[in-house]
């Protein structure tokens, strides 16, 4: 039968409470040992850690500006795809449009239409 304070009757999150319970208990032991060793090693483990998120801060914020201009990339060229797609299809009208219209050749190239 398990008891509450059994590790195999444990769910992870209990198991993950039973080490951070387990690290602490050493941290005390540590202190009673030697107060001023555990304090310089609470402190460089803080500046550490500090460090760490700060590096992980800076990685977050490379990631979602490089998201930011991946999308601002991809919807310039769904413009410039868009732009390409209507001068093809002007480029194909033009010449039927001409004729529908009565615009004759020579007149055509006056206005600038051919080149």
């Amino acid at each position: 039968m398990a008891t509450a304070y059994s590790l195999r009757g444990d769910t992870a999150g209990d198991a993950a409470l039973v080490t951070e319970l387990g690290k602490l208990s050493d941290e005390k032991r540590r202190y009673a040992m030697d107060p001023a060793g555990a304090v310089r090693d609470a402190a460089a483990r803080a500046a550490a850690a500090a460090l760490a998120d700060e590096q992980r801060n800076l990685i977050r914020t490379y990631e979602i500006t490089a998201c930011k201009l991946e999308a601002e990339l991809r919807a310039r060229d769904a413009d410039a795809e868009r732009a390409r797609g209507e001068l093809a299809e002007e480029e194909r009208v033009r010449p039927v449009s001409w004729y529908r219209h009565g615009i004759c050749h020579r007149v055509a190239k006056e206005r600038g239409f051919l080149v």
